[in-house]
């Protein structure tokens, strides 16, 4: 693998650059949640706070597909990059100076963040895959989200320390991780870059939206398996956030740690995606990840009745070892069977399907939280998952090998 970082020097700038803005984000994942619930001492206030970025997302998130399937590819990340610099930067100033930030306020700043990570998400999708030949495509995918989880796995961690020294410390980094992030996409060379098929540019960008809209939920393969990833999504969030409000009555350092599981576990999938990929093929993951969830949940709510919070940790590590192979799978399908033109729509309705779930997960994780119900809400989040799987099971499971795998040549040995 280290091979494509050193033969690739357009592929190695992005990766630095998706190293540096991760490891920002990283840092603030456990500083927003962790301050929200000190300053307005409620779960279900932070929970607000914390839904507000799938907001932004469910709203715009197919304008920012449009735009990304329209226009300049490494433009439209450079921009993003820059507008979320300057919006942790003004979150970084506020808490230094008055150690305090409005729910409203801070739910706006949230809102803006997501709405140009989700302009970033769409177009970076098909920039990654112009980045690498398609024999590299799937070893490039395993080290990038290697990467990914390894500073997750370290990230949380760092910020919970850094927000025990000075609650504004993780904000002002995570704007120096997206001004790096942006110079070093400034330097690739897209001269060097394979071309990617562009959207017309006649009609509205409301229009083309709704044309993805419509493309992806009456997809055969895409509508149940972004349906199927929207329900994940609701129950991840609700999960994290459940066991975040649980451990953050004590210090910051248990959230952090809780974090990072589940980091350890994505790093863990990431180096089985091939070997998982190759065995089970396709959207067979999907479906499986539901099953393997469930059983976690399930097996979470009777330890954590025993031995408490601590239990979350085994949770999580779990749950996320499936993820990067499912990911996987509609991400390759999304690169190499959707025509170009419409790959940064499907991303994006992707995402704003699955933040229409999402957005309810924090506040029903608070819920869960605020009435101390910890077992008795996972028992219920391991059945809505178990109902999913069922649903969806006749309708991805049989899709054939040749729709949802790569060919051998693109594997790597």
């Amino acid at each position: 693998m280290a091979g494509l970082l050193s033969e690739n020097n357009n592929y190695r700038l992005f990766y630095l650059a998706r190293l540096s803005s991760i490891a920002g984000s990283q840092i603030t994942y456990v500083a927003v949640p962790v301050l929200t619930l000190r300053m307005y001492e409620s779960a279900v206030a932070a929970a607000v706070v914390t839904s507000s970025q799938y907001v932004a997302t469910l709203l715009l998130g197919p304008l920012a597909g449009a735009w990304s399937d329209r226009h300049d590819l490494r433009r439209s990340l450079i921009v993003a990059d820059a507008v979320r610099s300057v919006l942790f930067a003004v979150v970084a100033a506020l808490i230094g100076l008055t150690n305090h930030v409005p729910v409203a306020v801070f739910c706006l700043i949230i809102m803006a963040n997501s709405a140009f990570a989700a302009l970033f998400d769409s177009s970076s999708m098909p920039f990654f895959a112009a980045l690498v030949r398609k024999e590299d495509y799937s070893r490039a995918v395993s080290q990038s989200d290697a990467r990914d989880y390894s500073i997750a796995m370290i990230g949380p961690v760092i910020g919970a320390a850094l927000f025990t020294i000075n609650n504004w410390l993780p904000f002002a980094l995570d704007a120096v991780s997206y001004l790096i992030s942006l110079v070093l996409i400034l330097r690739i060379d897209t001269a060097k870059t394979r071309g990617v098929e562009r959207a017309p540019s006649e009609g509205s960008i409301l229009t083309s939206a709704k044309d993805g809209a419509r493309f992806v939920l009456t997809h055969r393969i895409l509508s149940p398996a972004v349906v199927l990833n929207a329900v994940q999504s609701l129950v991840l969030s609700a999960v994290v956030f459940l066991l975040l409000a649980k451990a953050a009555g004590g210090d910051s350092v248990l959230p952090g740690l809780l974090l990072s599981m589940q980091a350890l576990g994505g790093l863990i999938g990431s180096l089985l995606i091939m070997r998982l990929f190759g065995i089970l093929g396709g959207f067979k993951l999907l479906i499986l990840q539901n099953f393997v969830w469930a059983s976690t949940l399930l097996l979470g709510a009777i330890l954590m009745h025993f031995f408490g919070v601590v239990a979350g940790l085994f949770v999580l590590l779990l749950v996320w070892i499936p993820v990067p192979s499912a990911r996987f799978a509609f991400g390759n399908y999304v690169n190499f069977s959707v025509t170009g033109s419409m790959r940064g729509r499907t991303a994006a309705v992707s995402q704003v399907v699955a933040s229409i779930f999402a957005l309810v997960g924090p506040v029903l994780g608070g819920l869960i939280a605020d009435g101390r119900h910890y077992v008795g809400g996972l028992l219920g989040l391991g059945a809505v998952t178990l109902l999913a799987g069922i649903v969806n099971w006749n309708r991805l499971w049989r899709v054939s090998d040749s729709d949802a795998e790569i060919p051998d040549e693109r594997v790597a040995k």
